[in-house]
């Protein structure tokens, strides 16, 4: 019976109808693998094109935090040039408050210090601790 298949099968491949079929059956085969082929690279593309958005979003959203953060630095060394000042200004002032005054510096309020006291207040030098 194979025997009688394989001269079977010669003819109908050397024949018109048989090349017409074979030419259908390659070109069927070469659709289903192209088809399949062109699915994988539509989703490559996809993601790609969907990779590409979420990196361009997140370099936007570093460029954002970058200059915040760059915002935020020139406020705290603003606030820092300000503290070194007042710093500076009230070391100057108790500076000059221990060079104008006599006091021995002890836990004692003496008379001499409550007399200075008593003298800013007359003076109108009402305020409070801390206050310039």
């Amino acid at each position: 019976m194979m025997a009688a298949v394989g001269p079977f099968l010669w003819k109908l491949a050397t024949s018109r109808a048989g090349i017409v079929v074979i030419i259908f059956a390659a070109l069927f085969a070469w659709h289903k693998m192209d088809k399949s082929s062109a699915v994988r690279n539509a989703v490559v593309g996809y993601i790609a094109s969907v990779e590409l958005e979420a990196a361009k979003t997140r370099n936007a959203t570093l460029l954002v935090r970058a200059e915040r953060a760059e915002a935020a630095t020139l406020l705290l060394q603003q606030a820092v040039a300000d503290a070194e000042l007042e710093q500076r200004n009230v070391e100057a002032e108790f500076e000059a408050f221990r060079a104008n005054t006599t006091l021995d510096g002890g836990p004692l309020v003496t008379r001499e210090l409550l007399d200075i006291l008593r003298a800013n207040r007359a003076a109108g030098d009402r305020r409070g601790p801390g206050a310039r």
